[in-house]
């Protein structure tokens, strides 16, 4: 427990100035695969969602994300406690579009992984993507301070402005590696739920020239994430603290929350089993966020608000965007989980 908040305590005194220059999600945790090519594989053999995020919207034409995913586990279930290595696959696509111009950002990834088993209860995979990316401007009704004549705009003066494309393609390319610790007895759910997961990734390892004025490379993205089950004993409570850190061409971004997560458990065998969990983030020099997550059996919905706490406070009037998340799953069963006993309940 200690050197867990020694890291969660250590990342956030380091990092001083947060600001991301990817497309990003708050709970980014539902769908880590998104961030990290090896965040998956491990606790669900299937997994699919989508996530919507609408952000800034309160005061211009702000940000909308949409991102989809979808990955397989090529493992047996059968075989899986067996310490044979074994591969899994994916897809990711993300869309984004801001601002009045609607510049658009398309982009799919092809990430694969390898698990190994180290030990009864612990996992080490590693992984990496490709990817095609697409950047647009749908509109190019654009006004610039050189075609002010003195007394207003005029449209026939020459901007002086670089030519730029309308549309630039890009391929992309990046690894990571996930480390997950299951729990030693077996959790109130069917749905395995591990004990600890933690991710570092590195991105744009090509450095992909990204800009419209062909004259940019995207920076390399170096990002660390972790989240921590942490039960109360003899109650169906848990919290669950969670940290991202990225960095990336001198611009650092940093997220931290807990949720407190209450079971609900509608049989012995644990069959049925649902959760409901609430908490709150922070963003470092950004946003506070409250969130809550569902988790009914093989489903998941987790809904999130940012409210905006940086310079742009006077103009959002806190108001930052919702978060919507969608996620279906197929657990991997652990046969070799232990079992314990509280108030004649197996738990």
């Amino acid at each position: 427990m200690r050197k867990q908040l020694f890291i969660y305590l250590s990342a956030a005194l380091f990092v001083t100035n947060a600001f991301g220059q990817d497309a990003h999600f708050t709970q980014y945790f539902l769908a880590p695969q998104l961030i990290n090519p090896s965040s998956f594989g491990v606790i669900n053999s299937f997994e699919a969602g989508i996530q919507y995020k609408g952000q800034w919207n309160s005061f211009t034409k702000g940000y909308t994300t949409y991102a989809a995913f979808a990955n397989k586990s090529f493992k047996k279930e059968k075989d899986i406690n067996s310490s044979k290595a074994y591969m899994s696959a994916g897809l990711n696509v993300l869309y984004d579009q801001a601002g009045s111009s609607q510049l658009t950002h398309f982009k799919v990834e092809l990430p694969v992984n390898v698990t190994k088993k180290l030990s009864e209860f612990s996992f080490l995979t590693a992984g990496l993507y490709l990817g095609f990316g697409q950047l647009a401007i749908k509109k190019d009704d654009f006004t610039w301070g050189n075609q002010f004549d003195g007394y207003q705009y005029n449209p026939t003066f020459n901007s002086n402005e670089l030519n730029r494309l309308q549309t630039k393609n890009y391929l992309d390319a990046g690894l990571g590696l996930n480390f997950v610790t299951l729990r030693k007895v077996k959790d109130l759910t069917d749905i395995s739920t591990p004990k600890n997961i933690v991710g570092f990734s590195i991105n744009h390892l090509n450095k992909p020239n990204y800009s419209l004025y062909n004259t940019q490379a995207l920076g390399i993205r170096i990002n660390f994430h972790e989240q921590y089950y942490i039960d109360i004993k003899n109650t169906f409570y848990s919290l669950v603290p969670s940290i991202m850190v990225q960095y990336q061409s001198k611009a650092y971004e940093v997220i931290f929350g807990t949720y407190l997560r209450r079971s609900f458990r509608e049989n012995a065998e644990g069959k049925g089993t649902k959760h409901l969990s609430f908490g709150a983030f922070y963003r470092l020099n950004d946003m506070c966020a409250l969130s809550c997550l569902f988790e009914l059996n093989k489903y998941t919905i987790g809904l999130n608000y940012d409210f905006n706490v940086s310079k742009l406070l006077k103009s959002s009037k806190s108001f930052g965007g919702l978060e919507i998340t969608l996620k279906m799953n197929s657990p991997f069963k652990y046969s070799n989980n232990e079992t314990k006993a509280f108030n004649g309940k197996v738990l």
